[in-house]
């Protein structure tokens, strides 16, 4: 038996970017004290209890939407290839949900160094419903999602071949 097919195969986003959240959160975080800052200036102390709590309601209520807003637009950090698409932290995906997976070249291939070691393309995973999820991977792992979709029937767009290519060493002379 192969160890290969007893584990969910894990391929990592390399251009996974926490900032957008953290800016997200302190924009949210400097929203509420300037408003509390305004509030108090025009009528006072929040010292009452109505006063306090309807402003803390306020609060949770905006944070709660702002973490539902911002979980629905969160970049892929990885996927994990199993008997289902798992895209990690945004969804699950069943197979029939899944109308194409297509590769790309890299967004940033024409500022990156020609010399780096691995090279990257773009994959994108599109659905019958939603956004596409999209998520920057090595030749390497484009080779192992396409052998996943081949392996249970999901449509490939692979026109240039990403998930195919080999990067031979450079020789020097």
């Amino acid at each position: 038996m192969n160890t290969d097919d007893t584990v969910d195969r894990t391929i990592r986003n390399q251009r996974y970017s926490v900032w957008p959240g953290f800016a997200g959160f302190g924009l949210w975080g400097a929203t509420w004290l300037g408003l509390a800052y305004i509030l108090e200036q025009q009528f006072g102390p929040l010292v009452e209890f109505p006063k306090v709590a309807g402003f803390v309601l306020a609060t949770v209520a905006s944070f709660a939407a702002w973490m539902f807003v911002f979980s629905r637009f969160e970049p892929v950090k990885r996927l994990k290839l199993g008997s289902e698409l798992r895209a990690i932290p945004v969804t699950k995906c069943k197979l029939k949900d899944i109308c194409v997976i297509r590769f790309a070249h890299d967004p940033l291939e024409d500022y990156a160094e020609k010399s780096l070691p691995i090279q990257f393309c773009e994959v994108a995973i599109l659905r019958h419903n939603g956004r596409p999820l999209k998520l920057i991977i090595s030749f390497g792992d484009a080779a192992r999602v396409r052998e996943w979709a081949e392996q249970h029937g999901v449509a490939v767009d692979d026109p240039q071949r990403y998930s195919s290519r080999i990067r031979e060493p450079e020789t020097r002379q």
